[in-house]
């Protein structure tokens, strides 16, 4: 039986933030890239931006103009926090989804080990379901 590696949707709300985004997508692609191989099979970063006043939309769609993997999810009016992380969750395709913030204010290399105690239950229901 092929073990498959789950997928991996990581949700950002974000409100005025366009002087940081483009570094914080940065970190965490540099940080994916440096998980062992094969621990995600793929992964999408679903930035939301909740009603900014600011460059911030212009600065997700650049992004993702430059970079695989990025999803920009625009509300055109501030719903809140649980807001933008909801229509992120709507939009996540992939196995699992962790959410962070756009500051990246939480260690975002923490997903690493959330990811790695989550992928052995994970990995039995796959294995059963086979």
């Amino acid at each position: 039986m092929r073990n498959k590696s789950p997928s991996l949707s990581i949700v950002i709300p974000c409100h005025n933030e366009e002087e940081i985004i483009q570094k914080s997508c940065n970190t965490l692609i540099d940080i994916i890239k440096r998980w062992d191989e094969g621990f995600i099979s793929d992964y999408e970063i679903i930035l939301v931006n909740n009603g900014s006043t600011d460059l911030t939309l212009r600065e997700m769609l650049s992004i993702q103009n430059e970079i695989n993997g990025i999803v920009v999810v625009d509300l055109r009016k501030n719903f809140g926090y649980q807001g933008s992380i909801n229509a992120g969750l709507d939009h996540a395709k992939f196995d699992m989804v962790v959410t962070i913030e756009a500051d990246l204010q939480d260690d975002p290399s923490k997903i690493y080990d959330m990811w790695r105690e989550c992928r052995g239950p994970f990995r039995s229901r796959l294995q059963k379901s086979g």
